[in-house]
């Protein structure tokens, strides 16, 4: 497809445009790409296999389908996919007690993507109660009044050792239902 069409489709994106300029730049993005797709099979030993993908494939239009001679529908995951999706991705070493039903039963509709995101986000959790108490045990409540002299002093003592063991003595804890319920607070499914 040529530059010049992309950049048209990408001016869209700022304020402005009318529907009437929307409709135009789209009609002619999609005439190009028809064109474009026809010319792949002309005059040519080679193969192409082009694969195409849409969240909203009854919206394609008719003379796109008809160029795209296989279809293949790929429904959103049953529940005991969305378990198992669950259990592979916070396993029960990383993951502590988790009702792995109970969590499919919480993601009907959500594609396996948003699945992934969700438990991301809920790994993420532990990492994050860890830095906070690594962050607790470096601050002293009377840290900053000190002068220099006296950290130097604190350091020769020993007290700067013991908070490098008190942190070297914490640990990533695992991922618990909290975590999974604080993750479902921000992760949403994306929308149909």
């Amino acid at each position: 497809m040529r530059s010049s069409r992309f950049s048209q489709l990408q001016d869209t994106r700022s304020p402005g445009f009318s529907d009437e300029q929307l409709f135009r730049v789209f009609s002619t993005v999609k005439t190009e790409l028809l064109i474009q797709m026809d010319g792949l099979l002309r005059d040519t030993q080679d193969q192409v296999f082009l694969l195409a993908a849409s969240n909203l494939p009854w919206d394609l239009d008719s003379a796109m389908l008809r160029r795209l001679e296989k279809r293949v529908l790929v429904n959103l995951p049953s529940p005991q996919a969305r378990e198992a999706m669950f259990r592979a991705s916070l396993p029960e070493g990383f993951a502590e007690k988790l009702d792995y039903k109970r969590l499919a039963g919480l993601t009907e509709e959500w594609s396996g993507s948003d699945i992934r995101l969700l438990c991301k986000e809920a790994a993420m959790h532990p990492l994050r109660r860890l830095m906070a108490d690594i962050e607790k045990a470096e601050a002293t409540p009377a840290q900053d009044a000190r002068s220099n002299r006296r950290k130097a002093a604190d350091k020769a003592s020993g007290k700067a050792d013991a908070v490098a063991a008190a942190i070297a003595e914490l640990k990533i804890g695992a991922v618990t239902d909290a975590d999974v319920e604080r993750a479902l607070q921000t992760v949403h499914r994306a929308p149909a």
